[in-house]
């Protein structure tokens, strides 16, 4: 039995006006025109809304965007197993598009915000949904082993947590974007994207190390949850795994990007803290007891425990 499609109906209706405007500009007339006309003879109540809305869904239906959803939800029905229904809900702006699963007992919905833009958009909206899609395929599989609220705690502080999951989105999206590509189904400049997004936010990295980590997201076999977190959490995780050599026969054990272990925002500059005065230290070690010379500082924090000791 095939998943059910259900379309919010400001999303229909916006869909299928647009349209109709489109056909219009170019001098086409449409039997949408005809039948709305005939509904606004009615006394206006709930038979003309229901009408309205009837209108709507059965000339979304016949569009081209409403094929293709019932044709995207036939390729991803067998990869979604204990789905009930694919929604779709009309989406603001672009900050909000994307696909949640949402999970009630033994029933799974799929919920989908898009853009109005997108729907009309033919092929992109299939590229859309296949990477929001398989991105959900991942959290179905229990060997990908996804835990949401993971993302929530990583961290120390708000910003930390936002720099953990912009990271941990870009390299999942370089993984599904590679094995789409790998399928056939993903446009031009899909890769050159792909790999911006991985060394934006891997930017003080070693270009080589940024290129070896995004290719074993483009090209290598599907990384776990557990491998993306740790990815994720800043530039030594990336280094240790794809750089050359260590980060300590690098001369650093601290990489730019990474979090002060005391002020827990990102560092672009760490400071000699064998070289920290005894005086510097011992004010250091009263805020915070189990700091070791070795955890590293930044500049700004060892600039800070400077000038309250008065040593420069």
């Amino acid at each position: 039995m095939a998943i059910p499609i259900e379309v919010e109906p400001g999303l229909c209706e916006e869909v299928v006006l647009g349209h109709v405007l489109a056909e219009e500009r170019v001098g086409r007339a449409t039997a949408w025109r005809r039948e709305s006309e005939d509904l606004y003879r009615l006394p206006a109540g709930q038979a003309r809304d229901q009408g309205f809305r009837a209108l709507a869904l059965n000339s979304f239906a016949a569009l081209d965007c409403g094929g293709r959803l019932h044709a995207l939800v036939a390729e991803f029905e067998p990869r979604f197993p204990g789905v009930t229904r694919a929604v779709f809900q009309r989406a603001n702006r672009p900050s909000q598009e994307g696909a949640e699963l949402h999970v009630s007992g033994a029933a799974s919905v799929v919920r989908t915000e898009v853009s109005v833009t997108r729907m009309m958009a033919g092929t992109a909206l299939d590229e859309f949904v296949r990477s929001e899609w398989t991105h959900v395929v991942d959290m179905l599989d229990p060997s990908f082993g996804y835990v949401p609220d993971d993302l929530e705690r990583a961290g120390e502080t708000p910003f930390e947590r936002r720099l953990i999951r912009e990271r941990y989105r870009a390299l999942w999206t370089a993984s599904v974007t590679g094995r789409l590509s790998r399928e056939g189904k993903t446009p031009e400049g899909a890769e050159a994207r792909r790999r911006d997004e991985v060394h934006r936010a891997y930017a003080k990295l070693a270009e080589e190390a940024r290129e070896r980590c995004f290719l074993a997201m483009w090209s290598g076999p599907r990384p776990t949850h557990v491998e993306l977190l740790a990815l994720a959490q800043g530039p030594s995780a990336v280094f240790e795994r794809f750089g050359a050599g260590t980060a300590a026969s690098q001369g650093a054990r601290r990489m730019p990007g990474d979090p002060c272990p005391l002020c827990r925002f990102p560092a672009w500059k760490w400071a000699d803290a064998t070289a920290m005065q005894a005086k510097t230290r011992e004010a250091l070690v009263k805020d915070f007891p189990t700091w070791q010379p070795e955890d590293a500082i930044c500049d700004r924090c060892d600039e800070l425990y400077r000038a309250r000791t008065g040593c420069w």
